[in-house]
């Protein structure tokens, strides 16, 4: 399965997530998900929305990595989009899994 959307935002979660599918954890835990969280930061309302359309194009293992990257805020600055990474996690949660 793949993104079928044309928000370049998205884009880059998507292909960041392709990209690294693969890398250990020890990437995520350090670099990958502040690179998810940092571009979640320049998401506006569309984007959200956008966003939770399209995340059915997506296979279980990209699933898993973009809601461990919700739920992880190891360098604690993300903050200000906590209540959203949390609805859409739940979303992810109820609709997709």
């Amino acid at each position: 399965m793949n993104s079928k959307s044309g928000n370049e935002k998205i884009l880059r979660i998507y292909r960041e997530i392709l990209e690294h599918a693969f890398s250990d954890s020890d990437y995520w835990y350090l670099i990958g998900n502040d690179i998810i969280l940092d571009e979640l930061l320049n998401f506006d309302d569309l984007a959200w929305s956008e966003i939770q359309d399209d995340l059915s194009n997506w296979d279980s293992n990209q699933l898993k990595i973009f809601t461990d990257a919700l739920l992880s805020d190891y360098s604690n600055s993300h903050t200000e989009i906590l209540d959203k990474r949390l609805k859409l996690n739940n979303y992810i949660e109820r609709s997709l899994k």
